[in-house]
C-alpha cells in the first residue's frame, strides 16, 4: 500500500469526510447553538438590555456604545469558536465557515467604528 496511490488518497479523503456508519458528517448541535446564540441572540440581548428608553443623557450614550462594542466582540468570539470547532469536527477548514467568520469580523469592526463615531458626535 503506497500513499501516493490515487486510490488510497481518494479512500482516505472519503473516510475523513464521512461518519463511521457511512453517512456524511453534519454540523453538530454545538455548532448550531454557538451560531444561533452567540452571533444573533446574545448580542441582540446585550444591546436591548443597554438601550435607553427615555431621553438619553451622556451616561446613556456611553452605556449604549459600550454595549454595542460588547455585542460585536461577543459575535466575533462566537464566530471564531465556530471556526475552531469546525476545524476540529471536520479535520479541515471549510470555505463557508471562513466566509461566515469574515462577514462577522467585518460587521464587528464596522460596529465598533460606528459606536466610536456616534459616541464622539453625540457627546462631543
Amino acid at each position: 500500500m503506497r500513499w501516493d496511490d490515487p486510490c488510497m488518497r481518494t479512500a482516505s479523503i472519503a473516510q475523513a469526510s464521512s461518519t463511521r456508519d457511512g453517512g456524511v458528517r453534519r454540523p453538530g448541535l454545538a455548532s448550531i447553538l454557538i451560531a444561533a446564540l452567540g452571533i444573533i441572540v446574545v448580542p441582540m440581548a446585550i444591546v436591548v438590555a443597554a438601550n435607553s428608553y427615555n431621553a438619553p443623557e451622556a451616561s446613556d450614550y456611553v452605556r449604549m456604545a459600550l454595549a454595542s462594542v460588547a455585542a460585536a466582540v461577543t459575535a466575533l468570539a462566537s464566530a471564531s469558536a465556530l471556526l475552531v470547532l469546525d476545524r476540529v469536527e471536520f479535520g479541515r477548514l471549510r470555505l463557508r465557515m471562513l466566509v461566515v467568520w469574515l462577514v462577522v469580523a467585518w460587521s464587528a469592526m464596522a460596529t465598533i467604528g460606528g459606536a466610536h463615531d456616534r459616541l464622539v458626535t453625540l457627546i462631543g
